[in-house]
């Protein structure tokens, strides 16, 4: 017979395991939306860790999505573990299909409902604060999160405005003058370099990063460019530049944490074929002495030969 203290005790020990287990950081995964099938959409499920020479992606994805080719293309955005998937944002409003919702740790779609003026630009270029996701339905150039982690900044042509989504300021904006921060699409906070890191909007096919802005302070464009820190290492190539295959196709950058990035780009294999090689670089970033922005010695770059449906989507990708 056990006495009552020992099986306190095991229960409390076996409390403490579980504890400690659920306590472990879950591993994390690289999401990868290609339109790689005659019906649709997959979305891949890839361990970044992996550095196996395959040059294939999966022959089965973790999803599969059927599209109409008479619709637009799809359009995906992520928060926390979810993807949201558009699957038809430029239907009006009476139209506008339901959301498609995948929980990537439970591996189950959800329906939920249409967009609330059921119209999207794009939902690719929707930015996450204060857990919950904006869609900007006018145009912008960049656009990233504040620490604070409720401050939404983005840039047009010209000026810049801040988003206030949380606290006693819900839904203030903010002009913060004639200046532009000097990313293209977004950026993201990396606290070890205390500054936003994100694709240079001009210097085409380079990582940049300048200091975070200030949620009121306005500054001046000449302020802003001499503060920008760009990394000298060409990462990719784009538009206007001899290619092997094809012809440059678009790029995203993914943060993966301490430091550690993700880049995607996508270039079309051939002028005559809707076929596309995948290039996905890992990398970690660092000041030099000299403060200048660098990347650490192990850096992993694997490609991927995909099949395409349409021009108009590229790819999209998400750390999770």
């Amino acid at each position: 017979m056990e006495s009552p203290s020992y099986k306190r005790r095991r229960r409390n020990g076996e409390c403490e395991r579980c504890r400690s287990h659920r306590a472990k950081k879950k591993k994390k995964h690289l999401y990868l939306v290609v339109d790689d099938w005659k019906g649709g959409y997959s979305i891949h499920k890839l361990d970044a860790d992996d550095n196996s020479m395959e040059h294939r992606l999966p022959e089965h994805g973790a999803l599969r999505l059927a599209s109409s080719p008479e619709r637009a293309p799809m359009a995906f955005a992520a928060l926390g573990t979810n993807i949201f998937i558009a699957t038809n944002p430029r239907c009006s409003r009476h139209r506008a299909p339901p959301f498609l919702v995948y929980d990537t740790e439970a591996a189950a779609l959800t329906v939920g409902p249409p967009p609330p003026d059921g119209h999207l630009r794009d939902l690719g270029e929707a930015v996450a604060a204060g857990g919950k996701l904006y869609a900007l339905t006018f145009f912008w150039n960049e656009a990233r999160s504040h620490p604070d982690g409720r401050t939404i900044f983005m840039s047009t042509d010209w000026r810049t405005h801040s988003l206030d989504t949380g606290g006693n300021g819900v839904g203030a904006w903010r002009d913060l003058g004639e200046w532009t921060l000097p990313f293209r699409g977004q950026a993201y906070f990396d606290a070890e370099l205390d500054a936003w890191v994100g694709l240079h909007y001009k210097e085409d096919g380079y990582i940049c990063c300048c200091p975070v802005a200030s949620r009121s302070a306005t500054t001046t464009t000449a302020q802003q460019q001499s503060e920008c820190n760009i990394l000298e290492e060409k990462l990719f190539r784009r538009c206007g530049e001899k290619f092997p295959y094809g012809r440059y196709l678009s790029a995203n950058l993914t943060y993966m944490g301490d430091s550690k990035f993700c880049l995607v780009d996508s270039v079309l294999r051939s002028k005559n074929a809707l076929d596309a090689v995948l290039h996905v670089t890992v990398f970690r970033l660092k000041y030099d002495h000299k403060r200048e922005l660098k990347t650490k010695a192990h850096r992993t770059t694997r490609s991927y030969r995909v099949s395409k449906n349409t021009l108009l989507f590229s790819h999209a990708a998400f750390w999770m």
